[in-house]
């Protein structure tokens, strides 16, 4: 654990800053699966140098390590909530490549949070921060309800008719920070104009590769000796039930049906582009 420890805080810098934050989400954290201690995270929409008076807009991470027993408990340590603004002790991260994208990640895009100086503080420009990051932002389009955005995860979210079906639909934003969904809603124009086929090759798709593990999950419960009857990919496509529709940039899009218990509840989820079609199926949940 010493070394887990050890690799962690040497991707920061080892001279303390304090600083004024202002959060937008509380504490989560997460672990992967060889590691022995949790990772906690809190998203900051500002961060001001308390020794340069500057101010730095635009999404950073707060992080810590957790044992088991701290990341069960409720105050996960430093008890950060959302939407506040604390006085604290960290370290910068240093700039390092994302192993998995490649993608250099600049220098101090995340704080290691060292101590909790003052809670509840004020700064009238991290007020103006968060007085306009609390204001409801709301995007209108044909087939599609209201749809309000969550700004935490980036997602337009709201209900929606398709192929004469209710569905709650999600739309992703343009980037990080935005609060548009220009891409995403050029390919629900498109899911829309022909949503009777998209919704006919899915289910169709779903029922080509779904259809045998469905029968294997029905001969596993069955008693001994009890006759069954076998699900055609025809009922298996009729059996589906129109539930979500994500939709997100690049032409990317996850159509979920319920299952009609075929899976005893689960989720059937068909990832596909716009463009290059249908990819895959799987159930989940």
């Amino acid at each position: 654990m010493n070394k887990e420890i050890k690799a962690f805080e040497e991707k920061f810098d080892n001279c303390i800053k304090e600083v004024l934050v202002l959060t937008e989400t509380g504490t989560s954290a997460r672990r992967c699966a060889k590691e022995k201690m949790w990772t906690a995270q809190v998203t900051v929409l500002a961060v001001i140098d308390m020794k340069t008076d500057e101010l730095i807009e635009g999404k950073r991470r707060l992080t810590w390590l957790l044992t088991d027993q701290q990341c069960n408990s409720k105050e996960k340590i430093f008890e950060l909530e959302a939407e506040s603004i604390y006085q604290l002790k960290v370290q910068e991260s240093f700039a390092f490549t994302n192993p998995f994208s490649q993608e250099v990640i600049p220098q101090e895009e995340s704080y290691l949070v060292r101590e909790v100086v003052e809670r509840n503080c004020y700064d009238s420009r991290l007020e103006e921060i968060r007085k306009k990051y609390q204001l409801p932002v709301t995007l209108h389009t044909k087939g599609c309800s209201a749809l309000l955005l969550d700004k935490s995860l980036g997602i337009f979210s709201g209900n929606g008719v398709w192929n004469s079906c209710q569905c709650t639909v999600h739309f992703d934003v343009d980037h990080e920070g935005a609060e548009t969904a220009k891409e995403a809603l050029c390919t629900w124009d498109k899911l829309l104009l022909d949503c009777a086929e998209w919704d006919r090759k899915a289910r169709s798709y779903a029922a080509k590769e779904l259809m045998d593990t469905a029968n294997s999950w029905i001969l596993d419960a069955i008693e001994e000796d009890e006759e069954i009857e076998e699900i055609t990919e025809r009922v298996f496509a009729e059996r589906m039930v129109l539930s979500e529709i994500a939709v997100s940039i690049e032409g990317d899009f996850t159509i979920y049906y319920e299952d009609d218990d075929m899976f005893w509840g689960h989720i059937i989820m068909i990832n596909g582009n716009i463009d290059r079609g249908l990819e895959d199926a799987a159930i989940a949940g």
